[in-house]
């Protein structure tokens, strides 16, 4: 069995290779859903998941970072909390707006922002 922080990884990895492949709309989906990931494996055992998820809603995730990361220095739940609002923003349009714009450029944002996540 898995846990968030081997999900993480793979999710991270997999959107490199999607870049690399120049599926951006992709690439951005799985950039989110590593850093979601990886806050997931942060906040196991901090906080109750809703009845029968095993992880926070993705909207509660900046309210929870805030509040439940506390370990980490208030500057770097800042910029968690900013590169999760930019990541879910840039997927929620990768996913279900075909007319948004999803290039190289929006890709390569999406999975610094990830990698940024994972490491803090």
């Amino acid at each position: 069995m898995e846990d968030w922080v081997a999900i993480s990884i793979d999710s991270v990895a997999a959107a490199k290779a999607l870049h690399n492949a120049g599926h951006y709309r992709s690439c951005v989906s799985r950039s989110y859903f590593g850093a979601y990931a990886a806050v997931a494996s942060a906040l196991e055992g901090a906080i109750q998941y809703p009845d029968g998820r095993e992880g926070p809603g993705h909207a509660a995730l900046p309210s929870l970072i805030k509040s439940n990361l506390t370990g980490l220095s208030s500057g770097a739940r800042q910029s968690i909390k900013q590169d999760i609002g930019l990541l879910y923003k840039a997927r929620l349009e990768a996913d279900y707006s075909p007319s948004a714009s999803c290039d190289e450029e929006m890709a390569r944002i999406a999975l610094r922002a990830a990698c940024a996540v994972q490491r803090e």
